[in-house]
């Protein structure tokens, strides 16, 4: 326990910082060969093999060095990757440190932040960190969004996961097209997950000036630890982002390893397809017994397990080294997150289910 010295230091917390409940992470267990963890959505496979030889091969003299401020050797990369063009894209620490970026550069305290309910928790948090009013919109009962009930307003920031963070349910990107055909305000499409979807966005950044494309190296490049985001965006909206960024917001390392990841797409794809393969198999035992799964397009399914409750599920398969997502909250406590990982991951899953459950 802290000491009453210690506590007392809180004393210098702003008011911001007095009320802010931070962002909870999924759990982090020591991982050892025992434990299966898909709890936090990240991919079962290695890192690019290029990435790994860019790694290996990297001059580590250069530490004392800089990285590149403006990122400018990575952004090319991406552009290249994607058909576009550098001064469309941003970079930061994380697609997190972006959407940070993107509250210190657009948002004030005449803006509404606008998020569905459930979504990525991590939005609301960053509006009670910038002190921006905010507004959830609750998902419909089988958890889709209507795009009709989002406020159009010019001071309105809409972040949308798409897929959902939490449900992974996808939104046709027509529809989303229609929506910001008449949107006043600014949209975030927040596309950590969408390599494993149907479509993406991407093109809606080169058609729109007020939307705002995030993307991730975490999910379906294997990069989780390197903590490497981007984004597509009209280059004014760029240029903004690049006036608040922290001045080296990305260390040389994580820089050099996703160049090299962009040049490894087609072993990312490769996974990719392994993984909605999986995703698809487990969907379709899980529904068969008896199961209440949503059709997600994330690497992840949230299920109810129906028979026994989510918590009692999550708790049983702890007590068997299998870490999966619970929520307390009153939208998700009745389903449990699961992280799609190699077949065998997923085939002890679903015998251990099927010992608990029946």
């Amino acid at each position: 326990m802290p000491s009453k010295k210690a506590k007392n230091a809180a004393r210098f917390y702003n008011e911001i910082t007095r009320s802010l409940e931070p962002y909870i992470p999924g759990e982090q267990p020591k991982v050892t060969g025992s434990i299966i963890k898909i709890n936090t959505n990240e991919s079962p496979f290695p890192p690019p093999p290029k990435v790994i030889r860019a790694i290996k091969r990297f001059p580590f003299e250069a530490l004392r060095l800089y990285p590149e401020p403006d990122i400018h050797t990575l952004r090319a990369a991406i552009a290249a990757r994607y058909n576009t063009s550098a001064d469309r894209i941003h970079c930061g620490n994380g697609s997190d440190e972006i959407l940070a970026d993107i509250f210190n550069a657009f948002a004030s305290k005449k803006s509404l932040a606008v998020f569905t309910d459930p979504t990525y928790t991590l939005y609301v948090t960053l509006a009670k960190r910038f002190g921006i009013p905010s507004r959830s919109i609750p998902t419909e009962s089988d958890f889709s969004i209507d795009l009709d009930k989002i406020p159009n307003r010019a001071n309105v920031l809409f972040f949308l996961a798409n897929p959902n963070a939490q449900t992974g349910l996808f939104i046709p990107i027509e529809t989303v097209r229609k929506f910001l055909a008449g949107f006043k305000g600014l949209l975030i499409l927040d596309e950590a997950y969408v390599d494993f979807a149907a479509e993406s966005g991407l093109s809606l950044a080169k058609e729109f000036d007020n939307i705002i494309v995030t993307r991730t190296c975490s999910k379906s490049f294997s990069l989780c630890g390197l903590r490497v985001g981007y984004c597509f965006a009209n280059p004014v909206l760029i240029d903004g982002l690049a006036r608040v960024k922290d001045s080296y917001n990305l260390n040389i390392l994580s820089q050099r390893a996703a160049t090299a990841a962009m040049e490894d797409y087609e072993y990312v794809m490769r996974n990719v397809k392994r993984i909605v393969d999986e995703r698809e198999r487990v969907f379709s035992v899980l529904t068969k017994r008896g199961f209440t799964v949503l059709p997600g397009q994330g690497n992840f399914l949230l299920a109810n397990p129906n028979r026994i409750s989510a918590k009692e599920l999550y708790e049983a398969l702890k007590k068997r080294n299998i870490f999966v997502r619970y929520f307390s909250t009153s939208r998700l406590r009745d389903y449990v997150r699961i992280t799609i990982g190699t077949r065998a991951q997923n085939d002890t899953l679903l015998k251990a289910i099927h010992g608990i459950v029946g």
